[in-house]
């Protein structure tokens, strides 16, 4: 019974102390519980307060959606300063662009579009895609902006964006205008801003337009300006602004004139071509300032009727580096002799280009002494003694490498008239002989012979015998009717053959071209 009784003794208190233990372990995990309770608590108030904050300033409104109300708030911007881009924007557009840059650069087949493309064919590439968008308006693109059969509704902009894409040359030849006056002020008032243009090629405009450029766009390097209406007179007073002038060409649709002569002031270092054409009842007055053209390389004068001595003796001497000369209009009192003999000894000077000039007597010899000439272009008036024009010209070229020989249509039918009027009994059995031995029959043969034919007065510089020709055909001279000169009738393509025996050396071209052409006539280089 003793021990039993401590048994259970012992078994009482190992229950008490379990108790006691779970008693503990209760008190214990009860604390750690408020002390989790506590802390969430206390974080909830901190997160609710945090957000409490957010969403102080930023806009809220109320939503049901499926019965049930919720707090709709606009989400926060990524980035406050809206100027600044993300970093993988940034780095999407940089890769973009280097792609852009690389089609432009490379030959493909997007490059050969882009460069062949207008700038009205770029800006509907740019609509395709944002890759296309972002080649079309690279800035190696609009360098060059071509205006053809485009039309520009406002200058500002127009402006601003030649500016932004630091465009260079401005070709604005066929754009579609309206002509009018607020047009133009538009336009002189917004291009002035553009101070990367160094290039311009007007389209048809008012000299008012030109003189706004004078003064307001002094960098430009090169103005064409060949479709002027003269309205006005041009005035060039402010001409001398553009210091860093290349390259002036002034070509109007009407004929020019200058309204003083305060052309005489102007001094342009860098000149290097001046073309002055169409410009009517110039005088050597007018062109005294050529002589502070020490660059000048390329030279085109208009009307030359009015140039007294002046101009061969004080102008022509001074253009000491002057490589190209063309005049226009040399009839009347034109010193061409004397200008002539100046250009013998020009040693620089190898072009020489004159359009519709009197060819007067004795002027062979004077041309021969040119030998410094290596091409010519040579269109005669052919108004009188067209046979002592073209026996000149054959007797005056010697050493030239290249020669163009206008011939005139008017020429060549005055030439068949005149030689149809003459008795053809002595010359039938020579051209039926000619025909039958090129096989050719008809009744329109009998033309054949003559066409293409101009006259050429005897003897033939570089023929010596004559047996295979027309036969020579008489004239009567007012001034001495007894005295019987003979003039050869010759084609084209004999003419041809005697240039290529006497001047095996030159590359010759005759050409035909009607009288209103002869202005539009030029060497090509």
């Amino acid at each position: 019974h003793e021990s039993s009784a401590a048994n259970s003794t012992d078994q009482s208190k190992n229950l008490k102390n379990v108790k006691n233990n779970h008693s503990e372990k209760s008190i214990e995990t009860q604390k750690v519980s408020n002390k989790r309770k506590n802390d969430n608590s206390k974080d909830f108030e901190i997160h609710k307060e945090k957000k409490v904050e957010n969403t102080k300033y930023i806009p809220q409104s109320l939503a049901v959606i499926k019965g049930k109300k919720y707090v709709v708030i606009k989400r926060p911007t990524v980035h406050q300063n809206f100027k600044k881009k993300p970093q993988d924007v940034i780095k999407k557009n940089k890769g973009a662009k280097s792609i852009a840059k690389e089609i432009i650069s490379t030959n493909s087949t997007s490059s050969s579009i882009t460069t062949a493309s207008a700038t009205a064919e770029l800006l509907c590439c740019a609509r395709v895609c944002r890759l296309w968008s972002l080649v079309s308006n690279h800035k190696l693109l609009w360098r060059t902006v071509r205006m053809k059969n485009s039309y520009v509704g406002n200058w500002k902009g127009f402006a601003n964006a030649l500016q932004s894409n630091s465009t260079v040359h401005l070709d604005m030849r066929k754009m579609i205008t309206t002509n009018s006056d607020k047009m133009w002020l538009d336009f002189s008032n917004n291009i002035s801003c553009v101070q990367s243009l160094e290039n311009i090629d007007m389209c048809r405009c008012p000299t008012n337009v030109i003189e706004n450029l004078f003064e307001n766009n002094k960098n430009l390097k090169v103005l064409n300006a060949c479709s002027i209406s003269a309205n006005k007179g041009l005035c060039l007073k402010n001409l001398s602004n553009m210091e860093n002038l290349v390259e002036l060409r002034l070509r109007g649709i009407e004929p020019l004139t200058l309204k003083s002569n305060e052309l005489g002031c102007t001094t342009l270092p860098n000149l290097v071509q001046l073309s002055l054409t169409t410009f009517a009842n110039l005088t050597s007055e007018d062109l005294t300032f050529l002589k502070h053209l020490t660059k000048l390389v390329s030279l085109e004068l208009g009307d030359c009727s009015l140039l007294s001595s002046k101009f061969p003796k004080d102008i022509l001497p001074s253009l000491k580096t002057l490589k190209r000369l063309r005049l226009e209009n040399g009839k009347d009192d034109c010193p061409t002799e004397e200008i002539l003999e100046t250009i013998s000894t020009m040693t620089n000077l190898t072009q020489l280009e004159l359009i519709n000039f009197d060819l007067k007597a004795y002027l062979d010899k004077k041309l021969a002494l040119c030998q410094n000439l290596k091409r010519l272009l040579l269109i005669p008036t052919y108004q009188q003694q067209s046979a002592t024009t073209n026996h000149i010209i054959l007797n005056g070229i010697l050493k030239l490498t290249s020669l163009e020989w206008v011939v005139t249509i008017e020429l060549i039918r005055v030439t068949a008239l005149y030689v149809v009027q003459y008795d053809e009994g002595s010359r039938t059995s020579k051209s039926q002989k000619r025909k039958s031995s090129t096989g050719s029959t008809g009744s329109s043969n009998s033309k054949d012979g003559y066409d293409e034919c101009i006259p050429i007065l005897k003897p033939i510089p570089g023929v010596v015998s004559e047996e295979e020709y027309f036969d020579p055909i008489p004239l009567l001279q007012p001034n001495n009717p007894d005295v019987m000169p003979q003039i050869e009738i010759l084609p084209l393509e004999k003419i041809k053959n005697i240039l290529h025996t006497g001047l095996p050396a030159t590359n010759f071209n005759i050409i035909k071209t009607p009288y209103a052409n002869t202005w539009k006539q030029n060497l090509i280089d």
